[in-house]
């Protein structure tokens, strides 16, 4: 079997494409295990000083406003992204930088038009399928426990 240099050339693409694969894989599970880390490390600090009730919602608020916030304003976030992939959308403050950046670029449009009509533009179907799935979830898990 002779195989041409274009076939032989698009094979051998098509292989290390796969490997760019797993390798874009591991490297998302990498950076969005440390990302959950940090908010761990941080969740265990402040265990000792904020009760539990508080607890949880402060770490939110300390990862989305100090991790997120802050590093996509600095431009920092878009950075980490090209390095982490997928690994730094997935946690909560890949969100945050949806709604940040989103705020930013439309800024100059005013407060009203500008940051109020398009700050969920990027981040709005994330909530629709959110809402969404949670319901379809609900109503599952309701329809079994009326069967058993």
């Amino acid at each position: 079997m002779i195989i041409e240099e274009k076939e032989y050339q698009k094979l051998l693409k098509s292989k290390k494409d796969y490997k760019r694969i797993l390798l874009n894989a591991l490297e998302a599970f990498l950076f969005g295990g440390l990302i959950c880390l940090l908010g761990q490390f941080i969740l265990y600090i402040l265990a000792k000083f904020i009760d539990d009730n508080t607890l949880k919602t402060s770490i939110m608020v300390i990862i989305i406003i100090s991790f997120s916030g802050i590093l996509t304003a600095l431009g920092l976030y878009d950075k980490i992204g090209q390095m982490a992939k997928a690994g730094s959308i997935l946690p909560i403050s890949g969100f945050e930088n949806s709604l940040c950046s989103a705020a930013m670029e439309f800024k100059s449009e005013g407060f009203l038009l500008g940051l109020g009509a398009n700050i969920l533009k990027l981040a709005g179907s994330v909530l629709v399928f959110g809402i969404i799935s949670g319901y379809m979830v609900g109503l599952i898990k309701y329809l079994v426990s009326l069967w058993s």
